[in-house]
């Protein structure tokens, strides 16, 4: 973050890693400004934080955030289902 001169850099990481750098997220109070779908794979989503990757988002983050927990709830009803 020093070469870049700033602690709010734009970065990305993969949905099932934020745990892993919760802490950094926190120390330096990052963003969660977009929740891209599709980029790397089909199977996780890429949590974007002090700016965007796509250009043609017109979704809230409200919005990504209500679709992204409609989807964990779906899986978890589904997962009791089969249980």
């Amino acid at each position: 973050m020093k070469w870049l001169g700033t602690t709010k850099p734009f970065i990305t990481l993969a949905d099932y890693k934020l745990e892993m750098f919760r802490p950094i997220i926190d120390k330096y109070d990052w963003e969660l400004t977009e929740i891209a779908t599709g980029i790397y794979n089909d199977r996780s989503q890429e949590l974007c934080f002090n700016g965007t990757l796509t250009k043609n988002n017109d979704e809230s983050l409200e919005q990504q955030l209500h679709k992204r927990l409609l989807k964990v709830l779906k899986y978890r009803i589904e997962e009791k289902e089969h249980n």
